[in-house]
């Protein structure tokens, strides 16, 4: 009987987890610890979710997203895996009005996940920063991965002042959190006093322990 009941209970839950109402009971119950707000909540658990409008804030930091698309699939859980096979926003926005801190700066001394992270595809039409100081980027697409042991991120392109950028980079989840990172850019530029351009290409590499990186 108890097992009859626990495979009685699995199949309700993944029945539930394919309806409509599933995502945004899920999103609700996260509000009551973080200070997220949803809107246009469509999608469910199992499928993946759209989200006209997305909104964290805390402390002065505030990132709000635009369009946000995410499909997935959850059975990967059961592997010890969280496995996303799009993530992407037509706007991302980060405000920073948090006040300059007096302490240095530390590397945190982990930077472990409680399970494997795979996300094949990331975008971002339009990521904006503004704080101490302002950024503006376009056309953002790349890919990540954590296996336990190394972050490792792909950047397939990303447009900036007026540059195309690629690259590469792993970083250790544990001390030292040696990096190993490798950027290409190509850029137009003009000679000082000369309304002529020219195009520009350069290739920057960093390596070692995160707190002390030679480049």
């Amino acid at each position: 009987m108890l097992v009859l009941a626990l495979v009685v209970l699995a199949g309700g839950l993944w029945w539930w987890s394919g309806t409509e109402g599933s995502l945004a009971w899920v999103l609700d119950r996260a509000a009551l610890s973080q200070p997220l707000r949803a809107d246009g909540v469509t999608g469910s658990l199992r499928s993946g979710l759209k989200l006209r409008r997305v909104v964290w804030e805390q402390s002065g930091l505030r990132v709000e997203a635009a369009e946000v698309q995410l499909e997935w699939q959850p059975l990967s859980l059961l592997a010890g895996e969280l496995k996303l096979e799009q993530v992407s926003a037509a706007t991302v926005q980060v405000t920073d009005k948090r006040p300059p801190s007096a302490a240095p700066m530390r590397p945190p001394r982990s930077l472990k996940l409680p399970l494997r992270v795979d996300v094949d595809l990331v975008t971002v039409g339009r990521l904006g920063w503004e704080g101490r100081s302002t950024l503006r980027a376009t056309d953002l697409r790349g890919d990540y991965l954590f296996d336990g042991r190394h972050h490792q991120f792909r950047l397939a392109g990303l447009t900036l002042a007026n540059g195309r950028y690629q690259g590469q980079a792993s970083v250790g989840a544990t001390e030292p959190m040696d990096v190993t990172a490798r950027l290409r850019g190509t850029a137009t530029t003009s000679v000082p006093g000369n309304t002529a351009t020219f195009p520009l290409a350069f290739t920057a590499t960093a390596h070692g322990p995160l707190a002390r990186l030679d480049a």
